[in-house]
């Protein structure tokens, strides 16, 4: 084997080693998503149904994690809107640049302080720059008359 055929081979198979050493994590971390094992909803409890006012916001905090990393869960403000039985939960994020809104109650709409973005009763946006309504959560009443409210992981609010 002649110099100039090793110093080929030599380079070839070091540009092998590197590129696998570099290629194993990256085609691991394309590949790790189908391998986790996924989570279910995160179900909370709200409150009692019978406490909760008709045609009236009720303001909650709740803990909900953010997403599949093992971080802290965040604390979170939702509002639930009861019309007769059915219960609206709504984010208090505007959709707009993510302020938290606000229920004014002379107005009786919800409103967002950064834009000045407006929301009605039901989360449909009535002005402003929000560019589409308040999210809504998945609830669910128990036989108890408890709410739940039903959240996946990764839920933008």
């Amino acid at each position: 084997m002649t110099r100039r055929r090793f110093a080929v081979w030599g380079t070839a198979v070091s540009g092998a080693l590197v590129s696998l050493t570099l290629g194993i994590p990256i085609v691991g971390f394309l590949l790790s998503p189908l391998f986790q094992r996924r989570e279910k909803d995160v179900e909370r409890r709200l409150g009692f149904v019978g406490d909760m006012p008709e045609g009236q916001p009720v303001r909650y905090e709740i803990s909900l994690p953010q997403n599949a990393w093992p971080v802290p869960d965040q604390a979170h403000t939702v509002f639930v809107v009861r019309t007769g039985s059915n219960y609206e939960v709504l984010s208090n994020t505007c959709t707009h640049m993510q302020c938290p809104v606000r229920f004014q109650k002379d107005i009786n709409q919800f409103l967002c302080p950064c834009h000045g973005g407006l929301y009605d009763i039901h989360g449909n946006n009535l002005g402003g720059p929000p560019p589409r309504p308040l999210a809504k959560f998945t609830s669910r009443v128990d036989a108890d008359g408890v709410l739940y409210i039903r959240s996946s992981l990764g839920t933008q609010l």
